[in-house]
């Protein structure tokens, strides 16, 4: 009997000696990519009004009203999420996860990692990146095991950029990028189309009676396997709010359109948006 749990105590410590080792190194490799890809915060400027002229007014509307002219231009940003997540359209619970992401603005790119608890003894551990032009998904089991890992195509490098595209709303500076541009199409609607070291992917912002953004709809690939396709891949604002004195959406969901109807996938929350500094973020 003492035997039996002596070997059952060995097991255990053994798979949390693992665990450790396989979380410890998959933080490693993160905060390696983070220090190869961020660059300095230095040259942030004060973001001149005049920098909207030549908008949409819809797009320049939202500007204006989210409180960015005026401030400071930062142009790497650190944020901190709360996501809920459905994995399949059939599932009805949905999972809890928390997730950190690094945004290069001049030079744009962004590295996003989650940490998904799905039972008591599994968690998912994934990243997403977009650095010069490519995309890139990994996602693993326990921190070890592939469960997803995507790069090096058309699909997912558009894909991933036009991600950054509807994520802008987050950091409104990023629209007078010389990397994107605009489109009126109507008085509440302006397409956004953005173009970086050969990727390119469009998207079109819809806005609200009040000048906010309350939509992003995009034709995205959903997958990057040769069997991918298109679908409209849409982003809805629910909740605004102040993050160092600027207005964005504090709250949203993220939906695809399948030919069953909409599928919502994802609701994420904002908790903290910040200028990014490599002293105090992990």
């Amino acid at each position: 009997m003492r035997l039996a749990l002596l070997i059952i105590l060995i097991v255990l410590l053994l798979a949390a000696s693992l665990a450790l080792y396989f979380r410890v190194s998959f933080n490693n490799m993160v905060k390696k990519e983070i220090g190869d890809f961020m660059p300095d915060n230095a040259g942030n400027g004060v973001f001149d009004p005049s920098m909207t002229e030549g908008l949409p007014l819809a797009v320049k509307r939202w500007i204006d009203r989210s409180g960015a002219p005026g401030r400071q231009m930062h142009s790497v940003i650190y944020i901190e999420q709360d996501f809920e997540l459905k994995m399949d359209p059939g599932q009805n619970k949905w999972y809890r996860a928390s997730a950190r992401q690094y945004v290069s603005i001049r030079e744009p790119g962004f590295l996003w990692t989650i940490d998904l608890k799905m039972m008591p003894l599994v968690r998912i551990r994934g990243r997403d990146k977009f650095v010069n032009g490519n995309g890139e998904m990994l996602i693993k089991l326990l921190s070890a095991i592939p469960v997803a890992d995507e790069k090096g195509n058309e699909k997912i490098n558009q894909g991933s950029l036009q991600r950054y595209l509807a994520e802008i709303v987050w950091y409104p500076w990023a629209a007078v990028s010389p990397y994107i541009s605009w489109e009126a199409l109507d008085e509440s609607s302006a397409r956004a189309t953005m173009e970086y070291k050969g990727t390119k992917g469009s998207g079109t912002f819809y806005f609200d009676q009040d000048g906010f953004v309350s939509k992003f709809s995009a034709m995205r690939y959903m997958g990057s396997d040769e069997k991918a396709e298109k679908r409209e891949w849409i982003i809805e604002m629910e909740e605004l709010g102040e993050k160092n004195g600027i207005v964005i959406p504090v709250r949203s969901r993220a939906s695809w359109i399948l030919d069953q109807g909409k599928w919502t996938w994802a609701r994420i929350k904002i908790r903290s948006i910040e200028p990014y500094d490599p002293a105090i973020h992990p």
